[in-house]
């Protein structure tokens, strides 16, 4: 039976994947197709997204501290991104992206605990 660290972290790792691809065909011009934007969107839906991230923590500690972590992403990412754009540097965005998911990965194997059922 595999507990909640691995599905975290396996839907951590498939998102990064899924946004490193967008950063690639942002940067590389012969990638950058419609077929490449609806592959990541295939990957990105494998690993489930935010509904498998939130649906999986299930103390009320982690929960509240995934919660936090995502409550300041979706205050200042605008804020952040905006001033991105400004420069047309959308690779970076994707870049970003793809950053965040290396370190909620981190999170979700190192400091996340498994729960075993005796």
């Amino acid at each position: 039976m595999k507990g909640r660290q691995v599905v975290m972290a396996s839907a951590a790792c498939l998102n990064g994947i899924g946004d490193l691809w967008l950063c690639l065909s942002a940067f590389l011009p012969p990638i950058r197709t419609p077929y490449s934007l609806l592959f990541s969107a295939f990957i990105k839906g494998l690993g489930g997204s935010f509904s498998v991230v939130q649906a999986t923590t299930a103390r009320s500690f982690y929960l509240g501290l995934a919660l936090v972590m995502f409550w300041f992403a979706s205050a200042l990412a605008p804020l952040g991104v905006s001033i991105i754009l400004l420069g047309d540097h959308y690779a970076t965005c994707f870049g970003i992206a793809t950053a965040c998911w290396v370190i909620y990965f981190l999170y979700a194997v190192f400091i996340l605990k498994e729960t075993r059922i005796p």
